[in-house]
């Protein structure tokens, strides 16, 4: 890039916003130069790209997120939330590169998350949903009542909030 004057601690230069600088620097005499300091990056004015391909995958009670983190310039992700479709509310922050969530969940209820990538500049949209919607309760208290000689009704409490149908499993003998 450049050399500068001995004992200084500080260059301002103009940037191209939406590029991406990586900067280090280095101190040289007539005998040689040091290691290069640490490496620092910064990209002007630029919110983080919006994660994608967010999906949720249940193991027992454990339902894991996954995302494809897009952005290397974010502070932190966002998760939003929604039971049984309510309106979406924060859930909680995870730090930088951080791909992967995992929480317990309680049965019969439908999930849904969104995540956004979110740094000093501002935030990027919200990523695809993730949807977890559970298998329906199983009905309970399920009869067999006569009705004639040859004929009988079944009955039984239903205890699902999304089933879209039943299937009755008949057995003779």
């Amino acid at each position: 890039f450049g050399t500068l004057g001995a004992n200084i601690t500080s260059y301002e230069l103009t940037v191209n916003p939406g590029n991406k600088y990586k900067f280090r620097i280095k101190a040289v005499n007539t005998f040689g130069a040091s290691d290069f300091s640490n490496e620092t990056v910064y990209m002007p004015n630029t919110v983080p790209n919006t994660p994608e391909n967010l999906t949720t995958t249940l193991t027992g009670t454990k339902l894991k997120l996954n995302w494809k983190d897009l952005a290397d310039n974010e502070s932190y992700f966002l998760i939003e939330w929604s039971q049984n479709d309510a309106a979406y509310s924060t859930f909680g922050t995870l730090g930088a590169n951080i791909t992967s969530y995992e929480l317990t969940v309680n049965p019969g209820i439908k999930y849904k998350f969104r995540i956004k990538a979110v740094n000093t500049f501002g935030a990027s949209d919200f990523s695809n949903e993730g949807i977890y919607t559970p298998p329906p309760t199983a009905p309970t208290i399920f009869t067999a009542t006569p009705i004639s000689e040859n004929q009988i009704n079944l009955a039984w409490k239903d205890n699902a909030t999304n089933e879209t149908a039943y299937y009755i499993e008949t057995k003779v003998g």
